[in-house]
C-alpha cells in the first residue's frame, strides 16, 4: 500500500512514525514481531498450537502533541496499550493495560495472531472488526482467544505492575529511578582532525562546519527507549548532512556529574553504560557494530543505539572526524 496526501495540488510530507512520540513505541514493537525481543502465547492444552506473539516498546510520555495527532488517537493519555491484530496485519483494536509505573514514561505494544490460529480469531470478530468477542464461539476457538485475551494482559502486569528488588539494564521493570537519568540525557557535538569545510582553528575541539553553519553531523529529535534484544537501550537519531566532510563518526557516552561536568567513569558500583551499535533509520539490515561510523553507505539517517543504565546519568556526545586536507 502506498499513500500520499495533496492539497490544492500539492504534496505534503507524511512524517515517519518513529517522529510520532506516541506511535514509536508502537513501532518498535512491531519490528520486534518480525525478528526482535517477542514473547509467544503457546497453548499447552488442547488446542496446543501456537497461537500468537507480543512486542512492547517503551518510549518517553509526550510531553505535548499538535493538536491534529490528539484528534486521531484511539485512546486518551500515554500510550499504555496494545495493538492487537491478526495475520493480515490490520489494527482490531487497542488493549488498555496498567499505565506505566512512571509518568514521564509510556508504552506501545502489539500482540499478532500466528497463522495456525488466525481463523479462531477471525471468528471472534463482530462485523465492524472492531474487537475480539470469544463469547459464543466454539469452544477450541473460545479457549484460543480467552487464552489470548489473559496472555496479554498477564504480560503487561508483569512488565508494569510487579516491581524488582534490584534495578538491571537487562529487564523493563524499575523505570522510575532510569526516567530521572533519561530525562536528563544531554545532547553535543565535538569534532577533532582536519577542517574540510573551513571552519578556521579550534582550541579544544569545536564544532565542523563553514561558514553556512551546517554541521556534517548532528543528533535529531528526542532520545527514546525501548527493549533492544535482552537489553534495555536508549535510541538517538543521528542525521549526516554533509559526508563527504567527515571519515567517522564515535558516539560517546559521558558520566555527567551533580556539578555539571562529565567524567569517564561511573559512580563506584555503578554500571558503565556502552554504545551497541549503528542502525540505518530507514533501511533494513544496514548495521555497523561499535560506537563509531565509519561507511555511511550513502545513507543519511541513522540511529544509535546504547545500553540503558539507571545507575548513572549520562550524556551522549557525537565526535566528528574530519576529512584530512586533500583527500
Amino acid at each position: 500500500m502506498t499513500v500520499s496526501v495533496h492539497v490544492e495540488g500539492a504534496e505534503l510530507a507524511i512524517p515517519s512514525p518513529l517522529d510520532v512520540p506516541a506511535l514509536r513505541p508502537f513501532v518498535e514493537a512491531f519490528r520486534c514481531l518480525n525478528g526482535g525481543s517477542m514473547r509467544s502465547y503457546r497453548r499447552s492444552a488442547p488446542p496446543r498450537i501456537h497461537c500468537g506473539d507480543v512486542a512492547v516498546g517503551v518510549g518517553l510520555a509526550p510531553a505535548s502533541e499538535p493538536a491534529v495527532v490528539r484528534s486521531a488517537r484511539p485512546f486518551d493519555g500515554a500510550p499504555h496499550h496494545v495493538a492487537r491484530m491478526r495475520q493480515a496485519g490490520l489494527i482490531v483494536d487497542y488493549a488498555e493495560g496498567p499505565s506505566h509505573p512512571d509518568a514521564l514514561f509510556c508504552y506501545g505494544g502489539v500482540f499478532r495472531s500466528s497463522v495456525e490460529a488466525d481463523s479462531y480469531f477471525a471468528e471472534a470478530e463482530p462485523p465492524t472488526h472492531d474487537r475480539w468477542n470469544p463469547e459464543g464461539l466454539e469452544r477450541e476457538a473460545r479457549l484460543v482467544v480467552q487464552g489470548a485475551i489473559r496472555f496479554i494482559r498477564d504480560d503487561l502486569t508483569r512488565r508494569f505492575v510487579k516491581q524488582p528488588t534490584t534495578s538491571s539494564a537487562h529487564s523493563s521493570h524499575g523505570l522510575g529511578n532510569g526516567s530521572r537519568r533519561l530525562s536528563s540525557l544531554v545532547a553535543g557535538v565535538n569534532a577533532t582532525g582536519a577542517d574540510p569545510v573551513g571552519a578556521g582553528p579550534r582550541v579544544g575541539g569545536g564544532r565542523i562546519g563553514g561558514s553556512s553553519g551546517i554541521v556534517p553531523a548532528r543528533l535529531v529529535g528526542d532520545p527514546w527507549v525501548a527493549p533492544y534484544g535482552e537489553v534495555l537501550a536508549i535510541f538517538c537519531k543521528v542525521r549526516v548532512e554533509v559526508p563527504a566532510a567527515l571519515t567517522s563518526i564515535k558516539a560517546c557516552i559521558d558520566i555527567v556529574l551533580d556539578s555539571g561536568g562529565r567524567e569517564g567513569e561511573p559512580p563506584p558500583g555503578a554500571s558503565r553504560p556502552r554504545v551497541i551499535r549503528w542502525l540505518a533509520a530507514n533501511t533494513r539490515g544496514v548495521v555497523r557494530d561499535g560506537d563509531v561510523l565509519e561507511d555511511f553507505a550513502g545513507l543519511q539517517d541513522w540511529i544509535v543505539v546504547a545500553e540503558f543504565s539507571d545507575d548513572a546519568v549520562t550524556r551522549l556526545r557525537l565526535e566528528l572526524v574530519g576529512a584530512s586536507d586533500g583527500t
